[in-house]
């Protein structure tokens, strides 16, 4: 529930306040200074752990491309629209010819996978074997496909949870890749992707503590805190300012110090 009321309130004031960056900066870096202070570098110290493996590597390097597919899924969540609306200006012949064509891939991705309907619904199924390491790898090309042909058809739905199932599918297979274990590297582009089309990274980080908190396979210990701290942050800096919601306003530059003050996806 904190995510749902915080969500919204992000949206309409996106950080607009300095010392919000200077609480999150403190609170990420409080459990590695006081690690470190006082206690001895040893295999199970939080700064160890990074020094001796690649993961912080592979959680920058996943950031680096979550940011790039939240771009991507943002331009064409609204390219379908305005497609649509050059060919087919007829909202009755948008829709059944947006409907001919969401069956007609269903059929040919039931010929390439028989028996699965896994693009055709919320995929809460695929999202779950995703979470437990286990997805194709084009699972999240389809879901993005599906998603903008149906909703620039002018078809009801939401654009969330198509964003979670593409981020986890697409996490899962490029965590080999990164040197990540498959089901963080799912539990990382499902919040990463989510902070890079929404523009929210503290609504993102709080939704990686509420969904992997507890007994997920590898997702919560100290070290994967920071993983997730760093993955979304990669992700909300180089996402640029697209969005989903064009009316989004983003008072400061993700770069800079700088007050801005855009609408996302402005420079369309």
């Amino acid at each position: 529930m904190k995510t749902i009321r915080l969500f919204p309130l992000e949206l309409r004031r996106l950080l607009q306040s300095r010392p919000t960056w200077l609480i999150l900066l403190l609170t990420v870096a409080s459990p590695v200074l006081g690690l470190t202070l006082y206690r001895p570098a040893s295999a199970d110290t939080m700064l160890s752990l990074y020094l001796a493996n690649p993961a912080l590597a592979g959680g920058v390097g996943g950031g680096i491309l979550f940011a790039l597919l939240s771009v991507f899924f943002c331009r064409l969540m609204h390219a379908a629209p305005h497609l649509y609306d050059k060919y087919l200006p007829n909202h009755l012949v948008r829709a059944a010819v947006g409907g001919g064509v969401v069956i007609a891939l269903t059929f040919l991705v039931w010929l390439w996978n028989p028996g699965t309907y896994d693009y055709n619904g919320a995929g809460e199924a695929v999202l779950h074997a995703a979470i437990e390491g286990q997805a194709r790898p084009e699972a999240f090309l389809l879901k993005m496909l599906f998603t903008t042909i149906t909703l620039g058809a002018g078809f009801k739905g939401g654009e969330i949870v198509p964003v979670f199932f593409t981020g986890a599918t697409f996490g899962c297979t490029a965590a080999p890749l990164l040197g990540l274990h498959p089901s963080f590297g799912a539990g990382l582009g499902m919040v990463s992707v989510f902070c890079g089309v929404t523009n929210c990274p503290l609504t993102a980080l709080l939704l990686s503590l509420e969904l992997f908190a507890g007994d997920s396979y590898g997702m919560f210990t100290g070290q994967s805190l920071g993983l997730f701290a760093v993955c979304i942050a990669v992700s909300y800096m180089l996402s640029g300012y697209y969005g989903l919601y064009s009316e989004q306003k983003i008072l400061y530059s993700k770069l800079r110090p700088e007050f801005i003050n855009k609408k996302a996806n402005e420079d369309e």
